[in-house]
């Protein structure tokens, strides 16, 4: 997982920058309609390092989130969009976090990069801060993003410890921490697989921690001492490795780690014939199954000569 890290700088003595020289550009408030700007969005994040294979409905959901505060009310008036020739061409959201300004997000448009659209926008959302009476403006970088970095630096942000979890839909939240040893306690699972809705083992089994011992591969995932994602796997140890579970809190979904933990077990067993689990059927497994398929897996029906069976176990009560 690439290695994020918080930056902050005043918003008082904001660097002078100078409007690009493009025609009829200008900088408004967000629009009503998200469509274009998670498309815009979607394309400026595409081939950058912070890119995670999103679609542009997984951009405008995380874009709409955003927007209605689940990673902090939105500053509107320190929301900005770039317009060239009446387009949508580059965005930035703020929001407050711990009663904090944190720009949430910033991109624009790859033929539009290096113009000095994302210095005008965050110029303007930090004078309009400043203007709110706030004395400091963060965001968070991936430092495997070298240019968005140099720019945010050259605008006078400094690298700072972090006061608060810097959580937003484009930038992981903390510092995750994958562990194959780490003791995982009854607490720990039962937080997890309440927070995905799993009740059947909640109710089931008093002690989650009984499903472990018998696994073939276990991997955890670590916000601190947050359990945040789990997979864990049986096998005949030559054939087929049957993915048990695989979760991750909704917290901390769309980040990449539900990916890290599955890309992890295809690294541990390539040897293996296939990969196979079970999921929601229906509408409500929708998304899970989307997830699935972007990720390499294929469902598999009697058109392609395979089909799954499930039968409870009539003595289990």
């Amino acid at each position: 997982m690439a290695r994020r890290i918080f930056l902050s700088r005043s918003t008082a003595d904001l660097p002078l920058v100078i409007a690009p020289d493009i025609p009829q550009f200008r900088i408004g408030d967000l629009p009503e309609d998200l469509h274009n700007l998670a498309t815009v969005m979607l394309n400026s994040y595409r081939g950058t390092p912070d890119y995670e294979g999103e679609d542009i409905d997984d951009t405008l959901i995380a874009l709409t989130e955003t927007i209605n505060g689940k990673y902090g009310a939105v500053i509107r008036d320190a929301s900005l969009v770039a317009y060239a020739d009446n387009q949508i061409i580059a965005g930035l959201i703020t929001v407050l976090e711990d009663a904090e300004p944190l720009v949430a997000l910033v991109f624009t448009v790859p033929e539009y990069a290096g113009k000095g659209i994302a210095s005008s926008l965050i110029a303007a959302a930090g004078e309009r801060l400043g203007g709110l009476g706030y004395a400091t403006m963060g965001l968070v970088v991936n430092v495997e993003n070298d240019r968005a970095e140099k720019l945010y630096k050259h605008l006078g942000f400094t690298e700072q410890r972090c006061p608060r979890p810097c959580c937003n839909p484009k930038h992981q939240t903390g510092n995750i921490v994958y562990s194959t040893d780490r003791a995982i306690c009854d607490e720990d699972l039962r937080a997890l697989y309440d927070s995905v809705g799993w009740v059947l083992y909640l109710d089931k089994y008093p002690d989650l921690a009984v499903l472990l011992p018998g696994c073939h591969l276990v991997l955890s995932a670590w916000d601190g001492k947050k359990l945040v994602g789990l997979i864990r796997t049986i096998s005949d140890g030559v054939s087929v490795e049957y993915i048990q579970d695989l979760l991750v809190h909704p917290e901390y979904q769309k980040h990449g780690i539900g990916g890290h933990l599955l890309n992890w077990v295809s690294e541990q067993v390539p040897d293996r014939y296939a990969f196979v689990l079970t999921t929601d059927g229906g509408e409500t497994g929708t998304q899970t199954r989307q997830w699935y398929a972007k990720n390499g897996l294929i469902e598999f029906a009697p058109a392609n000569h395979h089909q799954g069976f499930f039968r409870p176990n009539e003595f289990h009560r």
